[in-house]
């Protein structure tokens, strides 16, 4: 899967990712919050680049061999919180210890923002976060995103 991340990236190099903590979003050491390359609601969107351009995106590749869990629906997002409970919505250490990766997409980003009492109203656009480094590639900085 072919990612964008915005941000620093420790020039290029990719550093283990910290134990995984549990809120309304996963929060670790060293995360990396992505967006699919081609998405229509990610962090190439002109809106969000302008509100969180942080001076460089980088291009990664998620290997196919990675576990990802996927929120397309809200549904989706309430099985995870069945499989995975933890306060407002999913434990988030929980998921990352069985999945390498998270994926809410932005058909799941428009069906989870305002429900409740579960929601995924703290991401802001279709979002990758990954949890386990050692399966994403660099392929480099990207000047445009075309």
């Amino acid at each position: 899967m072919r990612l964008i991340h915005n941000g620093m990236l420790n020039g290029g190099r990719l550093l283990p990712v910290g134990e995984v903590l549990s809120s309304t979003t996963p929060y670790a050491e060293n995360l990396l919050w992505t967006s699919p390359f081609d998405s229509i609601e990610g962090w190439v969107v002109p809106e969000l680049e302008e509100l969180y351009w942080s001076g460089q995106m980088w291009e990664l590749e998620l290997s196919d061999q990675a576990k990802i869990a996927k929120v397309d629906s809200f549904a989706d997002l309430v099985y995870l919180a069945e499989r995975f409970p933890g306060g407002q919505n999913v434990d988030w250490s929980a998921l990352s210890r069985e999945f390498d990766a998270f994926w809410l997409t932005a058909k799941g980003l428009e069906e989870t923002r305002y429900t409740s009492p579960l929601n995924l109203g703290e991401f802001v656009c279709e979002t990758v976060v990954v949890f386990n480094s050692s399966l994403l590639k660099v392929i480099g900085i990207r000047d445009d995103l075309s």
